[in-house]
């Protein structure tokens, strides 16, 4: 595996975890002298050109979610609860971007200082954003581990506690993780021994390819 050498660069960004998609980051998108001899691919698109099945995505893990916790608890509390709701939402917010956080720490093994948290106030997001690039597999284990974490677990909770507020909560947690998945998806035909990137600006990421590969097709 190849590991990342953490540059100690200035950025923040990360995923939107109250939105439609990732949101925009600001970190620079040029290798240290670590990397000066690895290839880069551009694996992102535009927020304007997401895939329409994202947006559908999105609705399908919110009402799926309501739907069942609705079936399982015979209730529909979850029309009543926007007071503890919205609290709800809050702490799981912080605690998706925790997860992202403390996944890729561990599954890199990166220092807390490549870390930058921060708010997004027109999406009404929190991000997390780790500013060195890190291996595809770490990548991946923190990019889904905040849909398992902040959104199914609380959610299972909630069926068994019959709690509208932390159910309806739980079920915004896991639609939002749709621009996880997102990601997920535009990196799922990598091979292992690649390092990726977020993106600056737009929805994806930027791979790292090791001196003795480059993507396919150059």
């Amino acid at each position: 595996m190849y590991a990342p050498k953490p540059s100690g660069r200035q950025g923040s960004g990360g995923f939107c975890i109250f939105g439609v998609a990732p949101c925009l980051i600001r970190t620079p998108m040029t290798p240290d002298a670590a990397y000066a001899d690895w290839h880069l691919e551009d694996r992102s698109i535009p927020l304007t050109q997401l895939p329409k099945w994202v947006w559908g995505l999105m609705l399908v893990l919110l009402a799926v979610p309501v739907g069942l916790f609705m079936l399982a608890t015979g209730s529909l509390g979850l029309l009543d609860a926007s007071g503890s709701a919205l609290l709800w939402i809050l702490v799981l917010m912080l605690a998706h971007e925790a997860v992202h956080a403390i996944a890729w720490k561990y599954a890199a093994g990166l220092p807390w200082s490549v870390f930058r948290f921060g708010v997004v106030w027109k999406a009404l997001s929190l991000y997390c954003h780790a500013t060195v690039p890190m291996p595809l597999q770490a990548y991946r284990i923190g990019a889904a581990m905040p849909l398992l974490l902040s959104g199914i677990v609380p959610w299972i909770a909630a069926v068994i506690l019959g709690d509208a507020g932390l159910g309806f909560a739980a079920a915004v947690l896991i639609s939002a993780a749709a621009g996880d998945v997102f990601i997920l998806w535009m990196l799922r035909d990598l091979p292992a021994g690649v390092l990726v990137q977020d993106h600056d600006t737009q929805a994806g990421c930027i791979v790292l390819w090791p001196p003795d590969a480059s993507p396919a097709g150059d």
